[in-house]
């Protein structure tokens, strides 16, 4: 499994980078703001998680040619999802579905 990282710069405005990741992703508004404000403090932010390397480079490449398309040098990095996080994730998924009203918390 890999994770797709949207990469922040000083360049691409919150808006687009809210828009591709809604269109190319396919995330709600909700999450894909959160994404965007994810990778603006931390300077990256999981933006998809795909099992293999075509479908992760096939949303990259759809992704970077909108940008510079607008003229925007958003980048995006492809890397191996760690064992550990696989585990934690699907423990959360557990955990939230034995939690009354997880659907609160869960997007």
């Amino acid at each position: 499994m890999l994770k797709v990282l949207v990469v922040n710069d000083d360049l691409t405005p919150t808006e687009f980078v809210v828009s591709v990741l809604q269109d190319i992703f396919g995330h709600s508004k909700q999450v894909a703001e959160k994404t965007a404000l994810l990778a603006h403090l931390n300077g990256k932010a999981v933006c998809g998680v795909c099992r293999e390397y075509v479908e992760a480079n096939s949303l990259v490449s759809g992704a970077t040619a909108l940008s510079r398309q607008h003229g925007y040098p958003l980048g995006f990095i492809v890397l191996p999802l760690p064992f550990w996080e696989r585990v934690a994730g699907y423990l959360f998924k557990l955990v939230m579905k034995v939690t009354p009203g997880y659907d609160v918390f869960y997007y």
